[in-house]
């Protein structure tokens, strides 16, 4: 990810990666709420819920809900760097650092 050069830039990309996040959070809850009534069949065929669990995670939602979480992580990440990094530019270009 390149950086931007301006604070104005750093907001932009800030909301951009704000809307993905309310995407894949949306994507995120569909998912959880499929796993939920998809879970009583899934746990009586498993001794226990570690082994339901790693049985959900096979599936082809499973595997969708865990992309979409590292893709969630991945944004909080980026957009505070952004803040953080829209900070310095705002304090440089009023000479306070």
């Amino acid at each position: 990810m390149d950086l931007p050069k301006d604070p104005k830039s750093c907001a932009y990309k800030i909301c951009e990666l704000a809307h993905e996040y309310g995407y894949l959070m949306d994507k995120y809850c569909d998912l959880k709420a499929q796993k939920a009534r998809e879970w009583d069949d899934i746990r009586k065929d498993y001794k226990s819920d570690a082994g339901a669990e790693r049985a959900w995670d096979r599936t082809i939602a499973g595997i969708e809900q865990m992309v979409i979480k590292g893709k969630l992580k991945s944004n909080e990440n980026k957009m505070a760097a952004l803040k953080y990094w829209q900070n310095a530019l705002t304090l440089e270009a009023k000479n306070q650092v």
